[in-house]
């Protein structure tokens, strides 16, 4: 195994050891440092000719978790996310390592099955007997999916058509 490989072996003891895994209440949930104090305490530096080797790395891994909020925390709240699960990591990981995309069958076969599988199942809980879904990756473009399956429901052939000669849209929105 080429060195660089052998790093993520030592991820988990890493995460372990600067309490991301398991969170005890005496850590703050996090160590504050304004920006200028923070780039002295970290080398966030990309300009040096010769990359950092295996210390270097880990150094940088450590230091950026230092400095890094810790979301598993029993004090942290946000209206977001939280900490991350055993298993939401582990599929995380996996899904990095492979490093492929998920738009169509043809390169994504597993996981276009699994979210027919999680869209079927959010369906069922939801009492839809038919349905569709899409998976998003965030708030922001599933407001935009939103607003376009809403411009097709009014308008059903403007994916034929086009906006010209179109009623002009409206949406409401509160102020903020």
């Amino acid at each position: 195994m080429s060195d660089e490989w052998s790093l993520l072996s030592k991820i988990p003891a890493i995460l372990e050891e600067q309490h991301f895994v398991r969170v005890p209440d005496h850590e703050p949930v996090v160590r504050f440092e304004f920006p200028e104090d923070l780039k002295k305490l970290v080398d966030f530096t990309l300009d040096s000719d010769e990359p950092r080797d295996q210390a270097g790395v880990e150094q940088i891994i450590k230091q950026v978790l230092q400095y890094s909020v810790r979301t598993g925390h029993a004090n942290f709240h946000n209206q977001l996310f939280a900490g991350v699960d055993p298993y939401g990591l582990a599929g995380s990981w996996i899904t990095d390592a492979l490093n492929t995309s998920q738009y169509t069958f043809e390169v994504g076969p597993a996981f276009t099955l699994i979210e027919d599988a999680l869209i079927a199942k959010c369906l069922q809980l939801f009492g839809f007997v038919e349905g569709d879904g899409i998976l998003a990756p965030g708030g922001s473009i599933s407001n935009m999916y939103a607003m376009v399956a809403a411009r097709y429901r009014a308008l059903p052939g403007v994916k034929r058509t086009g906006l010209a000669n179109q009623p002009t849209l409206v949406a409401f929105t509160s102020e903020d």
